[in-house]
């Protein structure tokens, strides 16, 4: 690992730094916006100093949550990590030194607390959820209603609801490989939006790993869900209907969600 890079960093190497860099700098010379500042990168050290307006900074950094799972359910005091054995189960504190101490909690904290209950319950991205929440707002209906109806479509969601998988983080790497289909279909996408009336089944060597088992072995414990169709046994499934809020088990005040948003969307 280089230095100056910590361990959730993503490695570069040099000619990618280059090429990403030159291809950066020669477009904005052909604007006529191009700053010699932007590029200010020491290579030996592969410390990025400046970034240009290409947020150059996305493909060294991930931006998906790499830490500890059950730590953010204690942070929200609400499981998202979808374990039986999660650490909420025993220890109901916040992590951190003295968490006795911190029991103020603001007006703007108690709508951030439900935003983040929400993002982390489908893991996805600031960015993605905040479109999500502006797609929500162009529909006619409730938006705090629409929202949790665009985010329980998701591709990975709907594969962890049907049982094939014991997480949704789980389901979502079965999407990522490419052991879902759709209609027959391969989709590898796990934001893909699902529609009523299509068919959501695994490929024939996928339904004998361990873990579309595990998910099987656990899913009789979980609730039905009305807009959901489920054959365990031929492990396939299909999406009903549109879900509606009262079929989604997550208590969560959405409309504090769209009050958090309005301020800046």
């Amino acid at each position: 690992m280089p230095p100056g890079f910590r361990r959730d960093d993503v490695w570069i190497p040099p000619y990618r730094v280059r090429g990403r860099l030159n291809q950066a700098r020669n477009d904005e010379q052909s604007k006529g916006t191009f700053n010699p500042l932007h590029y200010h990168v020491s290579l030996s050290s592969f410390e990025i100093l400046q970034v240009s307006t290409y947020n150059f900074l996305r493909e060294i950094k991930m931006a998906r949550y790499l830490g500890s799972h059950c730590k953010v359910c204690r942070q929200l005091n609400f499981s998202v990590c979808g374990s039986d054995r999660c650490a909420l189960l025993r220890r109901k504190t916040p992590p951190g030194m003295h968490p006795e101490l911190r029991r103020k909690m603001s007006e703007f904290k108690k709508r951030l607390m439900e935003k983040q209950k929400l993002r982390f319950s489908y893991w996805v991205s600031e960015r993605q959820f905040r479109n999500y929440v502006k797609e929500a707002f162009k529909k006619p209906g409730i938006p705090g209603e629409t929202l949790m109806s665009l985010l329980e479509r998701r591709l990975d969601n709907v594969v962890y609801r049907l049982g094939f998988a014991p997480t949704l983080i789980a389901g979502r790497q079965l999407v990522v490989h490419g052991h879902v289909l759709v209609n027959g279909r391969k989709v590898d996408r796990p934001s893909y939006a699902l529609r009523p009336g299509e068919v959501v089944e695994l490929k024939e060597k996928s339904k004998k790993m361990a873990l579309v088992e595990e998910g099987l072995a656990r899913s009789p414990a979980r609730p039905i869900f009305p807009y959901l169709e489920v054959d365990r046994e031929n492990v396939k499934g299909k999406l009903v209907s549109f879900p509606e809020r009262a079929q989604i088990p997550l208590e969560i005040n959405e409309a504090l969600i769209m009050e958090h948003y309005t301020r800046y969307i």
